[in-house]
C-alpha cells in the first residue's frame, strides 16, 4: 500500500511541477555552493590585505619613532654639550 501511495504521489508531482524542475533545482544547488568557496576566497583576501596593512602601518610607525628617537637624542647632546660650555 505504501508503495503504491508514494509512486501515486510522484505522479502527482510530476504532473503539477514544470518540466526541468528538478534539473534547476540541482544547478540552483550547484551554483550556490560555487558562491560560497568565492565568499570563503573573499573573505581570504580580505584578511590577507587588512593583515597586509596593519604589518606596513606598524613597520612605518616603528621607523618613524626610531628617526624621532635618533634626532631627540642628538638633541638632548647638544643642549648638555651647550649646558657644560663654560
Amino acid at each position: 500500500m505504501t508503495t503504491r501511495f508514494g509512486y501515486s504521489q510522484r505522479r502527482e508531482a510530476g504532473r503539477r511541477l514544470p518540466p526541468g524542475f528538478s534539473g534547476r533545482v540541482v544547478a540552483d544547488a550547484r551554483a550556490a555552493a560555487r558562491g560560497a568557496g568565492e565568499r570563503r576566497l573573499m573573505a581570504i583576501t580580505g584578511a590577507a590585505c587588512i593583515a597586509l596593512v596593519i604589518a606596513g602601518h606598524w613597520a612605518i610607525t616603528a621607523a618613524t619613532s626610531r628617526a624621532n628617537l635618533e634626532q631627540w637624542s642628538s638633541t638632548a647632546n647638544q643642549i648638555v654639550a651647550l649646558e657644560e660650555t663654560p
